[in-house]
């Protein structure tokens, strides 16, 4: 059962928590991955499931920003020691706002692992080289394209960034988005979301300009989080447009003036209602096209 499952993940080290569960850095045949433990929210696995699937290129729309899914399983029991051990150490590193796997789990207690790959460092501790944000844009229009998916809540902790030896235009990094616990998506009639009407929480932040985002959403939808609103993946682009652009995270300067134009650029994505509205904007397309792949015959894009 959870041993059985677990040890097939070697030398695990704990990344990150949330509060769905644990992250661990460890590897699966010899694959560098994460794998995320969780209390059994179904919803996630078939989102990531889906998004995973958007790196197919034989596909009319595609994109290699989302994490590949490796591995799932249902499983049931303590934590292993190795694990634990993990978290521990994390604890006494960074300090958990979590509760330690103990302190809930028995020897009944089912959770859910996904074996992910690898998606970098979150956006939040590292220097990016350009202010760049193209290949996300493109990956969240495959998905809303796809999938009429929002990912409704695209802070810098959800934005991995990678380095890597791409083709394209990409400045040497790949971008990955991550944590679907608040995301939406619709396939075949059928719509995964989570109603984030009554977390007033959510939406009492006021430190930073994300939790403004949060406000905007529910404003746009008037609290229909049913409903497939994409004008929420505008809002949250701009937001990280606006990280990139005014905190200093990119590790070449900016120029005051080309600050001022960016961000005059990037604010017209308040007044689109989807992303895809970029590509009939002259001067988003100008920049968009040079990270697209096009498909002949038909014109259509891929990235």
């Amino acid at each position: 059962l959870i041993n059985r499952v677990f040890s097939v993940f070697a030398n695990p080290r704990k990344l990150g928590e949330g509060v769905y569960g644990e992250v661990f850095a460890t590897t699966y045949d010899g694959i560098a991955t994460a794998l995320k433990v969780i209390l059994i929210p179904w919803f996630q696995i078939l989102i990531n499931r889906e998004l995973s699937a958007l790196f197919d290129p034989k596909a009319e729309f595609s994109t290699p920003n989302f994490i590949q899914l490796l591995k799932t399983n249902v499983v049931k029991g303590l934590y292993p020691q190795q694990f634990l051990t993990a978290w521990d150490a994390f604890d006494e590193a960074n300090g958990s706002e979590n509760d330690r796997p103990t302190n809930y789990a028995s020897e009944q207690q089912l959770f859910v692992t996904m074996g992910m790959a690898m998606g970098g460092v979150d956006l939040e501790h590292y220097q990016v080289f350009s202010y760049e944000m193209e290949r996300s844009t493109i990956s969240l229009v495959v998905a809303e394209e796809r999938l009429e998916f929002e990912h409704r809540d695209l802070h810098v902790g959800n934005a991995l960034v990678l380095e890597s030896n791409m083709i394209l235009r990409s400045q040497g990094v790949k971008v990955h988005l991550i944590d679907f616990t608040l995301s939406r998506m619709s396939k075949e009639g059928t719509t995964i979301f989570r109603d984030l009407e009554n977390d007033e929480e959510l939406f009492a932040g006021d430190s930073d300009y994300q939790f403004d985002i949060y406000r905007m959403m529910r404003k746009s939808n008037q609290g229909d989080w049913l409903a497939f609103n994409p004008k929420s993946n505008c809002f949250w682009m701009h937001y990280l447009a606006m990280e990139l652009i005014n905190k200093r995270r990119c590790k070449k300067a900016i120029t005051r003036k080309r600050r001022r134009d960016l961000q005059k650029i990037w604010d017209h994505l308040l007044e689109f209602d989807c992303l895809r509205e970029l590509f009939t904007h002259d001067e988003f397309y100008d920049v968009l096209q040079r990270h697209m792949v096009v498909k002949p015959p038909t014109g259509r894009w891929r990235q």
